[in-house]
């Protein structure tokens, strides 16, 4: 019998959601729960741990960030751009 990295449901066929088929299993939670995407340009932004704001290092777009559970979220921007 074949040992697969999911779960499978009810009818013997594999549980897949998105985030597995997207991520492709290469990152932990733990790794990316800190890096969000910038809502101005789509780069990733790796969030130093309990930063309050942080600005896009690709368009200089400022956010205000918060924390869940130890996971990073954009709150909003702060309405202005770096120079």
């Amino acid at each position: 019998m074949t040992v697969f990295p999911f779960d499978l449901n009810p009818k013997g066929l594999p549980n897949l959601n998105r985030k597995t088929i997207l991520m492709g299993g290469s990152m932990r939670k733990q790794e990316r729960d800190n890096v969000l995407r910038c809502l101005n340009c789509f780069g990733r932004m790796e969030i130093p741990l309990k930063a309050k704001q942080y600005m896009c290092p690709n368009c200089k777009m400022e956010y205000y960030i918060g924390w869940r559970e130890g996971q990073a979220k954009i709150l909003g921007s702060t309405d202005k751009e770096g120079a």
